[in-house]
């Protein structure tokens, strides 16, 4: 018999816990700049979740020309394909058409970015999967290359960060 406190969503919840947890600690035994590493598997992921979306379920995303566009696209394709559960998770804030500042509310990726920290990084190393996606997705709707930063962690309510142009 299952234990009664594993639910499958929570079950769900764990299991990219420890899959983005891994790649974080693999980027860094590997590479001694672990964020151009992850930037792509976050673009890839970006990517195969739009192919996915679109493809085998009948979604369409909305066409973007900039970074504001493509991250509002993305999330507009997230809340439909159930993904993203509300727009009041995220706020986006334009500074200019190159930088986009980002703050993220209940993120499937804090317990994740917890575990990074507590093995003694500091919030600058962190490569944060979401906003990762957001910049990725910049790329590949918008043809607008990106980094991203993290700027702000609050576990178990937001971070916060930025997406600018390269």
């Amino acid at each position: 018999m299952i234990d009664p406190k594993y639910k499958h969503g929570r079950t769900q919840r764990e299991l990219v816990r420890i899959w983005v947890t891994a790649i974080e600690e693999s980027a860094r035994d590997f590479f001694p700049h672990p964020g151009e590493f992850c930037r792509r598997v976050y673009e890839n992921a970006a990517g195969n979740l739009i192919d996915i979306i679109c493809n085998e379920y009948g979604y369409h995303m909305k066409p973007a020309g900039t970074i504001k566009e493509a991250v509002e696209a993305y999330i507009e394709l997230g809340l439909k394909s159930g993904l993203f559960e509300d727009t009041r998770q995220f706020v986006l804030r334009e500074v200019n058409p190159n930088k986009l500042e980002v703050s993220v509310f209940n993120c499937v990726y804090l317990p994740c970015c917890q575990d990074i920290l507590d093995r003694g990084n500091v919030i600058s190393e962190l490569t944060c999967p979401r906003i990762g996606c957001f910049a990725g997705v910049a790329g590949i709707t918008a043809n607008i290359a990106c980094n991203h930063t993290l700027t702000g962690f609050n576990p178990g309510k937001c971070c916060e960060g930025f997406i600018e142009r390269i």
